[in-house]
């Protein structure tokens, strides 16, 4: 299934980038869906109807045609990664019917390969929630 997203070009040109969506029963133990960029997600069908989810995937998209150097130092950079990630299960919580974040804290906590606290990823995911919310008041 193919979906468009509108994205800005390296941060400046806006353009709809189609995404490839494969939904698969097999991706990593814990693995609800991941993103391979340009273009390519894979959800678990059991998660073809989490909106939230592809939300989450989709702003990966979003990240990749921002900066397309972002696969990269994701691999290389934990605090890179954590701050990415945060970024895109803010969106996912937007998409949900009740606050989803302290769990969102602790799948970053354990799941990335990151050096962060769960209480340093909820305070994370708080302060850009508020950012992403501030961004869009007129």
């Amino acid at each position: 299934m193919i979906k468009f997203v509108d994205c800005k070009l390296f941060n400046l040109i806006p353009v709809t980038i189609p995404a490839l969506v494969i939904y698969t029963e097999r991706l990593s133990k814990g693995v609800a869906a991941l993103s391979i960029s340009p273009c390519f997600v894979f959800v678990l069908k059991s998660k073809r109807d989490d909106v939230g989810l592809m939300q989450h995937e989709f702003h990966h998209i979003k990240q990749f045609w921002k900066n397309p150097f972002t696969p990269f130092i994701y691999l290389l950079s934990s605090r890179f990664r954590f701050k990415i990630e945060v970024e895109a299960y803010v969106v996912q919580n937007r998409f949900n019917a009740t606050d989803r974040l302290p769990l969102y804290a602790s799948f970053l906590a354990k799941n990335y390969r990151i050096k962060f606290t769960e209480e340093e990823a909820l305070e994370a995911l708080r302060a850009e929630s508020a950012k992403q919310l501030n961004m869009e008041l007129p």
